[in-house]
């Protein structure tokens, strides 16, 4: 044998014993690596079920509160009985009746001719118009705000008043909320009417864009719809918050320009004033109703899904916390 052979045979024979223990590692390896493999595979099939079935939860979650939803809907009937009845309670007892509906606001709009065009003399800032028309503007804020703080000041004991739909019979409770908020926009409706009429006769027929008054509103009839249904249930659990909701409405009436233009607010402070959510819907009901403007199609398309976005979860913290309304009332 040739010495490179020699060398060869020599290199082979010492690394055979090596070869064959891999070998046995191998052999004994693979069926544990096979093993884990399946584990794994087991665990991961655990986790992906976990969360298709969580999914189908939450979509059956989701099915229910759009069930619920629909059933405001299918109560249609009981809703306009309690909004009659919301509005007859009010002046129950009284002679006029209902005629107080008309009569209260016209009271309250002459009072304002007579304090802002006689007294005062007032002018709108920075628009040029006459006493009557800023008298007018300022009760434009006056009934906007309205709407907005009845229902604000009544939500947190709706519950409470009424105790018998929650403990005697089922009852859609989710209907009362609603039921309140409708009936605070029959009065707006009747003081936007009203503006209306003596805008006609004291400054003249108002610009096209007030058409678009319904539009403006919208969004803040989703928000205010939010708020009642929040307040309501969670005056259930705080019966303490009856009474921090009236210096709060309070609040929100003066940090708002309700009773005076943005302008007029100093500009360190007009941010902070901006920011109100009440704000834009006052602005763009002036804008629309007495100065001409159009609303911004992207800013009340922004406006109408937040206000939307946030009355499906007021209304789904009210679907979920009813449930322990008998327990505390």
């Amino acid at each position: 044998m040739k010495p490179r052979e020699a060398r060869l045979a020599l290199d082979l024979t010492a690394f055979s014993p090596l070869r064959q223990n891999a070998g046995l590692r191998w052999r004994r390896l693979y069926p544990r690596i096979i093993m884990t493999f399946r584990r794994a595979c087991q665990h991961a099939a655990g986790i992906f079920s976990t969360v298709c079935i969580g999914l189908t939860i939450e979509a059956q979650t989701v099915c229910r509160n759009l069930s619920m939803q629909i059933s405001v809907l299918r109560h249609r009937s009981l809703l306009w009985d309690f909004v009659r009845r919301d509005l007859a309670t009010k002046f129950r007892g009284s002679a006029l009746g209902s005629v107080w509906m008309i009569v209260t606001p016209i009271l309250t709009l002459l009072v304002y001719f007579f304090v802002f065009s006689v007294v005062f003399k007032a002018r709108w800032a920075g628009e040029g118009l006459n006493s009557k028309a800023s008298a007018l503007i300022l009760f434009s804020g006056l009934i906007t705000y309205t709407f907005f703080s009845e229902c604000f000041l009544r939500a947190p004991m709706l519950m409470r008043e009424n105790p018998n739909f929650i403990k005697k019979v089922v009852f859609p409770l989710e209907v009362l909320p609603l039921a309140i908020t409708l009936s605070a926009v029959v009065n707006a409706a009747i003081g936007y009417g009203l503006l209306l009429l003596f805008n006609l006769v004291f400054v003249g027929l108002p610009p096209l864009s007030a058409i678009a008054l319904p539009v403006v509103l919208l969004p803040m009839f989703f928000a205010v719809l939010g708020v009642t249904y929040l307040l309501a249930s969670l005056g259930v659990y705080l019966p303490d918050i009856k009474l921090l909701v009236p210096p709060i409405s309070m609040a929100i009436m003066y940090l708002s320009p309700v009773f005076y233009p943005l302008d007029m607010v100093p500009q360190i402070l007009r941010f902070a004033v901006a920011m109100n959510p009440f704000t834009p819907v006052l602005e763009n009901v002036r804008h629309v109703f007495f100065f001409g403007q159009w609303p911004d199609v992207l800013g009340m398309i922004i406006q109408l899904a937040v206000s939307i976005a946030f009355l499906c979860a007021c209304y789904w913290f009210f679907m979920k916390s009813k449930k322990g309304f008998p327990d505390v009332l």
